[in-house]
């Protein structure tokens, strides 16, 4: 499955399937302080729409378009460890994930899912990709940047994700945005000379 992203923000953009139909949106509103990232996804159209009265006093439902539920937040914290809020529980981020090896932009991070596996997000060079945390390293997702198309094909950004791991989408979304998030920011402190003498 792949997963398109609407624009080259992970932490702030609708995730669409191939046909286009959204499956997740990210949201971070921009606050100087208490800066919270939502992650919600589509609900199932099963579920009952709005109903209304028409004019002539007959009830309609009421047509909304896509709708989407809550399923994550993430709370950023800058002094102290950030914050994942899901199911019902709230983890802090060194609790939810284990640091192992290096990469390009630091230590590379290890959670397990609810199959009760380990997976590893790589650091490295490259975009982020999430693979098993055994000998097999068995490639579970990966991110592909927007390329503009002057040297090479273009392409909107977009998160594959391998067929036989599409049963913890949630978990590879929220994990997804936490990695990404913090990629960026040690991208930023990697290029800037005064973070780096600090």
């Amino acid at each position: 499955m792949q997963l398109f992203l609407t624009t080259a923000t992970p932490s702030n953009s609708v995730y669409t399937d191939e046909s286009g139909a959204p499956k997740y949106k990210v949201n971070t509103p921009f606050k100087l302080l208490q800066r919270t990232t939502g992650i919600s996804r589509v609900v199932e159209y099963n579920i009952p729409r709005r109903r209304s009265l028409s004019p002539d006093g007959h009830e309609v439902e009421v047509e909304e378009g896509e709708r989407f539920a809550s399923l994550a937040h993430i709370d950023w914290h800058l002094l102290e460890s950030s914050v994942i809020r899901f199911r019902g529980r709230e983890l802090a981020t060194r609790d939810f994930f284990r640091k192992v090896g290096w990469g390009w932009y630091g230590r590379h991070r290890v959670f397990t899912a609810r199959d009760g596996r380990e997976y590893k997000w790589i650091l490295g060079a490259l975009p982020e990709q999430l693979e098993l945390n055994d000998d097999a390293q068995i490639l579970v997702t990966r991110y592909l940047p927007k390329k503009l198309g002057l040297l090479s094909k273009a392409r909107k950004a977009s998160l594959e994700v391998f067929p036989q791991f599409e049963h913890m989408l949630d978990e590879i979304m929220i994990t997804f945005v936490y990695i990404e998030r913090l990629r960026k920011t040690k991208e930023r402190a990697a290029r800037s000379p005064t973070l780096l003498n600090k």
